[in-house]
């Protein structure tokens, strides 16, 4: 790695504080007016946010992604189903979490982050009922801060899903489930991309995608996010799969385009590099089986167009 190299990801990552209650302020109507959420017993107050904006950062002043705490336990209700949602009080999981958060955003293009700088994320402890490590509601995403990237992932397509997709995405999408291949329409599990495509069927890549359309398409991303062309060697002889994988490409990449050509298309996604490094794997174990904190390893590098003014 050169000093050039080392100095980018410095600047990066400079603007990482460490978090506390006590030195934090917050601006009483910046949360309401950026994060389009209803939650029980709530006001702006309650949250804060958890990262530092320097004028000039290269991250923040192109994208202006929001970053957000609790300040204390707060229910949210969806229609037929409530959440109760837990301050992450560990200042050293919050920090470690928001880098981790900071890098998966920067590896798609910036050109594409700048088009979508309404996202709003809320780091939590937990979201109780128990084996919930993610919650999407419109543009506002919450993360328990031991979720998996690929938990990160898939929560991130949600919130696309809801702010663009259009009914033509997702019919195409749907059309390719053969006959006989239906959506349960409840929760089968969780997540479980992560596990490296291992239980992946002819026609989705995981039983949780089985739960639902959008949660199939979740998956899909997810799938492309955590390692694009293993995914692809893995679904070569799954012609549904790969099919899907093809209506998603488009989707995302139709956010991004311009004059005709879009900068998330294949060539984009085949060079997306993956490091091993230290995505809260340790913390990943203390509630996962390990075969499902194989993907916390990951370290992901930042898309090179990040390296210019």
């Amino acid at each position: 790695m050169d000093s050039d190299e080392n100095g980018f990801k410095m600047k990066i990552f400079s603007f990482l504080i460490c978090l506390s209650f006590a030195t934090v302020t917050f601006a009483a109507d910046s949360f309401s007016s950026r994060c389009d959420l209803d939650v029980i017993n709530s006001n702006p107050q309650e949250y804060f946010q958890s990262i530092s904006h320097p004028e000039g950062d290269p991250f923040t002043a192109t994208t202006a992604i929001a970053i957000y705490g609790l300040r204390k336990e707060l229910i949210y209700r969806g229609e037929g189903f409530s959440y109760n949602l837990y301050p992450a009080a560990n200042i050293t999981e919050r920090d470690s979490f928001t880098k981790r958060l900071v890098n998966i955003m920067m590896t798609f293009p910036k050109a594409f982050m700048q088009k979508h700088d309404s996202l709003c994320f809320v780091l939590v402890d937990r979201i109780s009922p128990g084996g919930t490590f993610g919650l999407t509601q419109g543009n506002v995403v919450f993360l328990s801060t031991i979720a998996t990237n690929t938990i990160i992932t898939h929560e991130l397509f949600h919130a696309f899903d809801h702010m663009y997709s259009s009914e033509s995405s997702r019919n195409a999408f749907s059309a390719l489930n053969p006959e006989g291949a239906r959506y349960s329409n409840v929760s089968n599990g969780a997540p479980t991309v992560a596990t490296r495509f291992h239980q992946m069927t002819n026609n989705f890549v995981s039983p949780y995608a089985t739960s639902s359309l959008l949660e199939d398409r979740a998956e899909v991303f997810a799938g492309m996010a955590l390692d694009y062309n293993l995914f692809k060697e893995k679904t070569s002889e799954k012609p549904v799969i790969r099919g899907k994988i093809e209506v998603i490409k488009k989707f995302i990449g139709d956010l991004c385009a311009s004059g005709g050509t879009s900068v998330m298309d294949e060539r984009y996604w085949t060079s997306r590099e993956v490091d091993v490094g230290d995505g809260n794997y340790e913390s990943c174990l203390r509630r996962n089986p390990e075969e499902d904190c194989q993907n916390s390893k990951q370290r992901f590098r930042p898309y090179p167009d990040w390296n210019s003014p």
